[in-house]
């Protein structure tokens, strides 16, 4: 959930902002092996700190998903 260290330990997420919190979206952009990138953007459904993290969202007709984790 600490969106400035995605790098640090997820190296296909170049960059995630803003921080995560209730019904805002949060950009991010998704290294490719290639080099290239993907910019995506998710909209957090419910959030509530180091409990619960629900989104939805990606790329229409390529990837999409809604999730949640705890």
């Amino acid at each position: 959930m600490d969106t400035e260290r995605y790098p640090e330990w997820n190296p296909t997420f170049i960059a995630v902002s803003p921080t995560y919190e209730p019904d805002i979206q949060v950009r991010s952009r998704v290294g490719k092996p290639n080099g290239s990138f993907i910019d995506m953007t998710t909209t957090v459904k419910s959030f509530v700190v180091h409990e619960e993290l629900r989104q939805s969202g990606g790329l229409p007709v390529v990837l999409t998903y809604n999730h949640g984790g705890f």
